[in-house]
């Protein structure tokens, strides 16, 4: 298994514990969890690309500089924010259910569009 595909496979781990998560209402976990599905793909197709990724955390950088289409960047855009709300304690934002669902719509958009550039 090549290194790409590893970053691939925790993306799609993290989406996996995302939508269980989402079942126990720790919608919060869930925010995270999408954001780093989409950061590890993004960075799964830098290794695919350039052997080598980027340490940023900015979805929508990391997308842009990939010539991600305008979708998947506003969907790093939108995902982006939960990156800090959900590992901070002091930033306090409430994630509804319907947030949270549509958080892992985002991810797997993110996941699907990557892997997808990796086919030879």
């Amino acid at each position: 298994m090549e290194d790409y595909e590893r970053w691939l496979d925790g993306a799609e781990m993290s989406l996996r514990e995302a939508r269980g998560i989402i079942k126990l209402g720790y919608n919060g976990t869930v925010s995270f969890k999408c954001n780093q599905a989409a950061e590890f793909a993004l960075k799964a197709l830098q290794i695919f690309k350039y052997k080598k990724f980027d340490k940023a955390h900015e979805l929508a950088v990391l997308a842009a500089k990939l010539d991600a289409p305008a979708s998947i960047v506003g969907a790093c855009e939108e995902l982006y924010p939960y990156y800090v709300t959900s590992r901070y304690p002091d930033v306090k934002v409430e994630v509804s259910g319907s947030k949270a669902e549509h958080l892992i719509e985002l991810g797997e958009e993110v996941v699907k569009w990557s892997r997808s550039q990796t086919k030879r």
